[in-house]
């Protein structure tokens, strides 16, 4: 499945100077792709696409005000791949009626939520499906 691809393309590309070596294949080793048959199923999940090649997705936890990812091929990255599909994931709550959306950001894309108007609310860590733990900023917006 071509996310999982990209998920583990993006954590080991643009995550690398964040996070060691064991902490990104930890990170990675969990992905597979029959893992995204659930999330495409009991979440807000969108692609990007770009020349008819999926390049980035995002995924909201539909109800709960939570976005989970927001993925880009690292080729793709700083092409407002991203921005677009965040941007996508805040209507799709506002539709809701979600007033506040809240992650749990890696350490690299901290300052790509910050410019998008999330603020900081503390450091901490988050659990990965390897079950392993990575350092991450805790973070909100008000829609």
């Amino acid at each position: 499945m071509r996310i999982c691809d990209i998920h583990r393309s993006s954590v080991r590309i643009l995550a690398r100077d964040h996070y060691s070596a064991q902490e990104i294949e930890g990170w990675v080793g969990g992905l597979i792709p029959a893992s995204y048959e659930e999330v495409v199923q009991t979440r807000e999940c969108f692609v990007a696409e770009k020349c008819g090649e999926i390049v980035g997705f995002g995924q909201l936890k539909a109800g709960s005000g939570r976005i989970e990812a927001v993925f880009v091929a690292p080729e793709c990255s700083r092409q407002g791949v991203g921005v677009a599909l965040l941007s996508h994931l805040e209507s799709v709550a506002d539709a809701q009626g979600i007033r506040c959306l809240q992650l749990s950001a890696s350490l690299n894309s901290v300052e790509f939520y910050k410019r998008a108007g999330y603020r900081e609310q503390g450091r901490g860590s988050h659990r990965l499906l390897s079950g392993k733990e990575i350092a991450c900023v805790h973070m909100m917006k008000e829609l």
